[in-house]
């Protein structure tokens, strides 16, 4: 009697220390998982954050759900038992579709290591036409949170946007990437957007006060122009205003003038607009979708608009060049005009 009390004591005393240091508790185990991928050129592709369900071989057994980490591991405390493990969704990898489903045993007081890659997934592969018909939104849908292998002209991908989940922070984002890979940099989207919309609100208004200054050189030099016509045409206005012209009939015959000719002006500049649109569509353009960057046109109606309202504008700045010579012109008299011209 003695002797077993002195066992039983023993045996509390283990089970004690085992709880203190951390051990797992009496009657259960631990899986200790890795989803992994081997790649065409055979290098080990992890699988992040992958969710994965985990239940028992028991009927009407609830399920744990577990997410693999950024290293692509899994680790749950079960209960000894037989259990099964499963993807909760497709991984799309080079082209092809996994799935997992594998069986597992947990023993008491043990770590179970399981490997779930290539050889233990259901494999479906995916025809290359498939993705070629969809558009950006499908093959966002198809293809977040799978694992890629993304190869450029230089050998590497150059820049990965992060969508971040629900709850997460910039700044845990920034550690996680900057803990788990080495010569990286991370940039914020915030901080991205800023600086984009500082540059173009810095362009634009450049735009905006370069065309400011063109328009107003343009009214000067077609005022200069003008003034040079009128005084080449004295005599034939002071004939005008000589047998009955008025000073209104003076100007508007001028502002007609100038209208016509800085409209015609006009009408040319956009016809020279419309065939350099077309060299640089062939070019530019051509070159730029031909690497995968989109050029996004404006479409028919407001090229129209814009065309009209080029033509338009032109006129307007040949008519308020042309008021002060022509104004100049239908103050003086008719005999001066016709004396000035001899």
């Amino acid at each position: 009697m003695k002797q077993a009390l002195t066992i039983l004591s023993a045996l509390s005393f283990l089970a004690i220390a085992g709880q203190a240091f951390g051990q797992v508790t009496p009657g259960e185990g631990t899986l200790s998982a890795k989803v992994v991928l081997v790649a065409r050129d055979l290098s080990l592709r992890p699988v992040p954050k992958r969710a994965f369900s985990i239940r028992s071989s028991s009927v009407n057994s609830s399920k744990l759900d577990v997410t693999s980490s950024l290293s692509g591991d899994l680790i749950a405390t079960l209960p000894a038992g037989e259990y099964v493990i499963a993807s909760d969704a497709p991984v799309e990898f080079e082209g092809t579709s996994f799935m997992w489903s594998v069986p597992f045993r947990i023993v008491q007081g043990s770590t179970v290591a399981l490997e779930l890659s290539n050889d233990n997934a259901l494999q479906t592969a995916k025809p290359v036409s498939q993705a070629g018909s969809m558009d950006e939104t499908d093959l966002y849908k198809r293809f977040n949170g799978s694992v890629f292998k993304v190869i450029s002209e230089s050998g590497h991908g150059s820049g990965f946007l992060v969508e971040l989940a629900p709850g997460a922070t910039a700044l845990q984002a920034r550690f996680a990437i900057l803990s788990s890979l080495k010569g990286v940099k991370v940039v914020a989207g915030d901080t991205t957007m800023s600086g984009i919309r500082q540059g173009l609100a810095a362009l634009l208004d450049g735009i905006l006060a370069l065309m400011a200054l063109m328009f107003v050189s343009t009214a000067l030099m077609v005022s200069v122009l003008f003034s040079a016509i009128v005084t080449e045409r004295r005599g034939e206005l002071g004939l005008l205003k000589a047998i009955g012209a008025r000073r209104s009939q003076v100007i508007g015959m001028m502002v007609t003038e100038a209208v016509l000719a800085t409209g015609v002006g006009g009408l040319v500049g956009v016809v020279l607009g419309v065939l350099m649109m077309r060299l640089f569509e062939r070019s530019l353009v051509y070159y730029l979708e031909k690497v995968g960057v989109p050029f996004i046109w404006v479409d028919t109606p407001r090229t129209i608009a814009f065309a009209v309202g080029a033509i338009v504008l032109a006129s307007v700045i040949g008519a308020l060049g042309v008021l002060y010579p022509a104004w100049r012109a239908s103050r003086r008299d008719a005999y001066d005009l016709v004396r000035s011209e001899g």
